[in-house]
């Protein structure tokens, strides 16, 4: 499995009194993988809000600004890279548990 590279304080410290954190990640065009974010929030709302918040790392990393938004599954595209929840949590990353459940570029399911 490549190794999962990460935006710069993508893994705020773990809060365990608090809502479980959900992976958001960005997924190149060649299958490469870079955590965005976490967010307590697994929606549509969850996932623009990551994005927002990681806005102009994530325009320089895929290189262009067309972002469009789909809803089955959830997902955003910008350019050809797919920004979408990758199954994992805050908690499994920072335990180190290192399976990806998240969809391929494709859509397929692992």
């Amino acid at each position: 499995m490549d190794k999962t590279e990460r935006m710069p304080d993508a893994t705020p410290r773990l809060r365990p009194r608090y809502a479980t954190r959900y992976e958001v990640a960005a997924i190149g065009p060649a299958g490469e993988r870079v955590v965005v974010g976490y967010t307590a929030r697994k929606s549509r709302h969850g996932l623009l809000a990551t994005m927002q918040a990681r806005g102009e790392e994530l325009l320089a990393l895929c290189g262009t600004d067309d972002v469009m938004v789909r809803r089955a599954p959830l997902h955003a595209l910008i350019g050809a890279w797919r920004i979408q929840f990758t199954g994992r949590t805050e908690r499994d990353a920072y335990l180190g548990q290192q399976t990806y459940k998240g969809a391929t570029h494709h859509g397929q399911d692992r």
